[in-house]
């Protein structure tokens, strides 16, 4: 929340005692018009529209897509606006198998909504087989 695009540069904001505290500054930027560089209204085209037209996001995501072995996630329900997400991360065939945490039984309506978006998303990816192996783990258990 706290960084910022001025034109080409994204800016980081850090309390000091000319600028005051991290409150000002949002207060401040927000009057003129700047606000956080966050992605986080519309559906995944959207947001990947987002992603791509800021450096700062696409230099992330480009990164995203580079990753090589096992990539863990934790705390992340892949939501269907999330998919672009999810699109990088099973279509870089340098990785070989994306870990996703369960919170609680396993058997919720929420983990097995995600269970069934992931499923179904790996499908249309590789309706014959192929890309990453998806396995879940039990997010209370992870030694964080």
């Amino acid at each position: 929340m706290h960084l910022y695009e001025h034109g080409a540069v994204t800016q980081k904001l850090e309390r000091n005692d000319v600028d005051g505290s991290l409150v000002t500054q949002f207060q401040l930027l927000a009057e003129q018009g700047r606000y956080p560089l966050m992605v986080v209204d519309g559906d995944s085209e959207r947001k990947m529209s987002q992603i791509i037209n800021s450096q700062y996001w696409n230099t992330v995501y480009s990164f995203l897509t580079q990753q090589a072995g096992s990539v863990f996630t934790y705390g992340f329900d892949f939501s269907w606006q999330d998919m672009h997400i999810l699109d990088a991360l099973l279509s870089n065939p340098q990785i070989q198998q994306v870990w996703v945490g369960l919170y609680g039984d396993p058997n919720s309506s929420g983990n097995t909504e995600l269970v069934f978006r992931l499923t179904q998303r790996q499908s249309q990816l590789y309706p014959f087989d192929g890309g990453p192996a998806v396995l879940y783990y039990d997010t209370g258990t992870a030694p964080f």
